[in-house]
């Protein structure tokens, strides 16, 4: 929202970008980050799941919606205007919190681009901001989980005491 004088203030003396006067008598200011209560927003979340099984490669969960913290601060948001701020690993974490996989996948990213068979993600490693409007398609994306291979051969229950 802006800054104060005063630790802990709600509210703001100096709005964000405003300048700071510094006179004779007042020659140093300490100034104090005062937030304020960040914009929710919603986004429509489907799981992309890969899928050999189906004719096009991949199939779609049923839409979930969920509510997220925007970090655009100090900005207005009204549903015609500004988007919404997520990091990828925010938005990672928390959409992973309204679904619910099917037996035998796992999460392997977010969708980058087209809905495919073979889809890029986004890079989960780069700190960046993504940006929303409300109401924004998000796929995360599934993959079976590999059943790894028994590198111990069968041993018998009885073995042959010779």
């Amino acid at each position: 929202m802006g800054w104060s004088e005063t630790e802990g203030a709600e509210t703001a003396e100096y709005e964000l970008g405003a300048k700071v006067v510094l006179t004779r008598e007042k020659p140093v200011v300490d100034l104090y980050p005062v937030y304020g209560q960040m914009d929710l927003f919603s986004l429509k979340l489907y799981v992309l799941y890969l899928d050999e099984k189906s004719e096009s490669g991949y199939r779609i969960s049923e839409e979930i919606r969920g509510e997220f913290q925007c970090v655009n601060y100090g900005v207005d948001h009204p549903e015609d205007g500004y988007l919404h701020q997520i990091s990828r690993t925010n938005l990672y974490e928390k959409a992973q919190e309204y679904l619910t996989l099917e037996t035998g996948y796992e999460f392997v990213g977010i969708l980058d681009g087209k809905v495919s068979a073979n889809p890029e993600l986004l890079d989960m490693t780069k700190t960046s901001m993504l940006n929303y409007s409300n109401e924004f398609p998000v796929y995360l994306v599934a993959k079976k989980v590999e059943e790894p291979e028994n590198p111990d051969p069968e041993i018998p229950e009885n073995p042959d005491p010779e």
